[in-house]
């Protein structure tokens, strides 16, 4: 296994709800077996505890355990894997993404083609567009241009001159993402009714995190369906969102 940091300065300052930052700083980690080399990226988050420093001592504490199960038994490892430990995320995603790209590889196929699916038939994802000064988010959205389906953060003060200034500049498909940005039920549903008249597709995360009795108080009178981000961490957190979001 080999462990590499990569630092990238961010063209613009990244904003969300919870605050800003002008660099990047992901993990990458590198399993070798027969000739082959797979690939994981590991992108640190503190909101869940996470960092640069407790990744990589995840990662190195997890090389034994990838040294005593084949890599070919791909879902008894991942599952030895998943177990090791609550939280760093991350870095289980990264040995994950790291296994299977091993595995496509030595099997010469795509990752859908493992999987079974149909690229066709696969999901547009949405480009994200940080807080930032109305006019600059204008910049930012002409700039990504390519993109047919935007995704908004919102969360702060100036949520309606920002969303002002994205439909003055785009009618393309638009999703918000509050980033547990408001913090009370009434305030939410009042710029959850407003951005429903922006023709916004969905609002994510629009409350803090584990308080679904507000969010299902909240989904009961919400025009716009309600997404789970921070909410849930794991497969068997889903059960319990169902009553008060649409999906995740």
């Amino acid at each position: 296994m080999t462990l590499k940091t990569h630092h990238l300065e961010l063209k613009h300052t990244w904003t969300i709800a919870r605050g800003s930052t002008d660099f990047k700083e992901y993990n990458f980690v590198e399993l070798q077996a027969e000739g082959i080399t797979g690939i994981g990226e590991a992108a640190h988050n503190v909101r869940y505890g996470e960092s640069l420093e407790s990744i990589q001592k995840f990662l190195v504490d997890s090389q034994p355990l990838l040294e005593s199960i084949n890599y070919k038994k791909f879902y008894s490892l991942g599952r030895s894997i998943l177990e090791r430990q609550e939280g760093q995320n991350a870095a289980k995603a990264a040995l994950d993404i790291a296994l299977l790209d091993l595995i496509t590889k030595r099997l010469k196929v795509s990752l859908y083609e493992y999987w079974g699916l149909n690229k066709s038939k696969t999901p547009v994802t949405s480009y994200s567009i940080g807080i930032d000064k109305p006019e600059i988010m204008q910049e930012k959205i002409r700039a990504a241009a390519e993109f047919p389906i935007l995704k908004i953060k919102l969360g702060s003060d100036n949520d309606e001159a920002i969303m002002a200034a994205v439909r003055a500049a785009t009618d393309r498909v638009v999703r918000v993402d509050a980033n547990e940005g408001w913090k009370d039920r009434q305030e939410a549903l009042e710029k959850i009714q407003w951005l429903a008249k922006m023709n916004v597709e969905f609002v994510e995360q629009p409350l803090p995190a584990h308080r679904l009795d507000d969010v299902a108080w909240l989904r009961e009178r919400s025009p716009l369906p309600l997404v789970a981000d921070e909410d849930v961490m794991k497969a068997n957190d889903l059960p319990a969102l169902a009553r008060a979001y649409h999906g995740i």
